[in-house]
C-alpha cells in the first residue's frame, strides 16, 4: 500500500483510473512484480505452447479434468 502523501498524488476525475489505481493500491509487492514482468516479457512463445496443452484438457471429459486438477493441486502441495 502506498503511503498516503504518495497516493493523494493519484487522484482523478477518471472514475477507470481511480478504480485501476484501488486495484494496484491493493497488491502485494509480489502480486505487482508478477504483473511487471508479464508487461515486459515476451510470453507469446510460453502462450504458444500452452495452446495444445489447454486443447487436449477441453477433450478431456469431466472424471478426466478433476483427476487432473487433484494431481496439480497435490503436486503444489508436494512442493
Amino acid at each position: 500500500m502506498l503511503p498516503e502523501d504518495i497516493s493523494k498524488e493519484f487522484k482523478t476525475d477518471n472514475p477507470n483510473k481511480e478504480q485501476l489505481f484501488n486495484i494496484l493500491n491493493d497488491l502485494s509487492p509480489s502480486e505487482i512484480k508478477v504483473i511487471l514482468t508479464l508487461l515486459t516479457t515476451d510470453i507469446i512463445p510460453v502462450l504458444a505452447n500452452l495452446s495444445p496443452v489447454v486443447k487436449a484438457f477441453e477433450q478431456l471429459g469431466e472424471k478426466e479434468k478433476n483427476l487432473f486438477t487433484d494431481l496439480l493441486k497435490s503436486m503444489k502441495s508436494n512442493s
